[in-house]
């Protein structure tokens, strides 16, 4: 198929309406790339960490017991299937934290009242709890070279932890958001500043009876996550409703500024110099055609993104991904783009799309990923 080609699929309008259909694919996390054998895993399809330096965690049944990444650790089953996710929305000593987040199979509609349902859980296994755990909807993906503040502090729901009574019990939470238009992405994670109250010690001893897992963090496990549209006229104040043991909680969700955006294309089969990114040839047609069309729509400004295998070491990859995201804009720029249209971001192997572990899969992981944005 010519390049052309492909960009009049990009801006297509999709008639198809998803009405009551999970808008998250692999929400019950059970797709897997690889089974995780340790923490700091997220081999799931579909779903990312948000922040290069701090990783969330995959448990799952198809890991020997014995393995840090088996639900068993936590005294913790799935809340169905095999798989959970969990993260640390918090620590004692300083901000970390970890997001997660994934691109919803649909965008959503201006005005319409989406249904946002998940089942969540704190272990015994963490030496605190926060009160809240935060959902986030957004028209483009947000990351953060920091996981010591706050990507952004406007969540598009606040899902209320404080009375939950039982350690290393599931609880299904639900709430409501009024779309304001075009949203692509869900964050899930801590997006405020924590206040004194809102991190509370666990005092109870691990199960295992050895030194708990996650020491000096608060921890929280995530397990089907939903979106669906409810159809119905939305009013002009947001309720969200939180069920926990019959108990009703209600608190009102704050509205965020979005910002248009279209969609991505993704280059997989750029060429560049062995551990370098220097691009092979001084003429790629796949980027001139792609030139040509930023260059017919200058209300577009450019995130090119960088990725690559897990061959090497992690730290070098991130930058040499940077690189790689930066030698296309200068490639790009070359054609003709004001530069001030571009951001560059480098993932290094965080964001695979595929295994690492034949060279078919490697080789789609090396990839340049550039978003448009209005």
């Amino acid at each position: 198929m010519k390049f052309f080609l492909f960009f009049s699929c990009i801006f297509s309008i999709v008639n198809g309406e998803l009405f009551g259909q999970n808008l998250v694919p692999n929400g019950n996390f059970e797709k897997l790339i690889n089974c995780p054998n340790t923490l700091s895993q997220l081999y799931v399809y579909n779903w990312n960490n948000a922040v290069g330096t701090s990783t969330a965690d995959v448990f799952s049944t198809c890991i020997h017991k014995t393995a840090l990444s088996h639900p068993e650790i936590l005294d913790l089953s799935p809340f169905e299937g095999n798989s959970y996710v969990g993260l640390k929305p918090a620590a004692k000593k300083n901000g970390y934290r970890e997001y997660i987040f994934t691109k919803l199979s649909q965008r959503l509609k201006k005005g319409r009242q989406y249904r946002v349902r998940m089942a969540l859980a704190i272990p015994n296994e963490a030496d605190y709890r926060v009160n809240h755990l935060d959902v986030l909807f957004t028209d483009f993906p947000l990351s953060s070279d920091s996981e010591l503040t706050p990507i952004i502090e406007s969540p598009s729901l606040t899902f209320d932890l404080s009375t939950v009574d039982s350690l290393s019990h599931w609880y299904v939470f639900e709430g409501t958001f009024t779309a304001a238009g075009n949203e692509f992405y869900l964050f899930i994670g801590n997006f405020q500043t924590l206040k004194k109250r809102d991190l509370i010690p666990i005092k109870t001893k691990s199960p295992s009876g050895m030194p708990k897992l996650f020491s000096t963090f608060a921890y929280t496990c995530i397990d089907n996550v939903v979106v669906e549209d409810m159809s119905k006229p939305a009013t002009k104040e947001t309720v969200v409703q939180v069920p926990i043991k019959q108990d009703e909680i209600s608190v009102k969700s704050p509205e965020i500024p979005i910002v248009a955006i279209k969609d991505s294309v993704v280059f997989d089969n750029l060429l560049f110099e062995t551990g370098s990114a220097q691009l092979k040839a001084k003429e790629i047609p796949e980027l001139d055609e792609f030139a040509k069309f930023v260059l017919a729509h200058p209300d577009l400004k450019l995130i090119v993104e960088g990725h690559t295998d897990d061959v090497g070491n992690k730290n070098a990859n991130l930058l040499l991904s940077k690189n790689r995201a930066l030698s296309v804009m200068d490639y790009l720029v070359r054609k003709g783009i004001d530069k001030q249209r571009f951001k560059c971001i480098g993932f290094g192997s965080d964001r695979p799309i595929a295994l690492n572990s034949n060279e078919e899969g490697r080789a789609k992981n090396r990839r340049v990923v550039i978003n448009f944005q209005k």
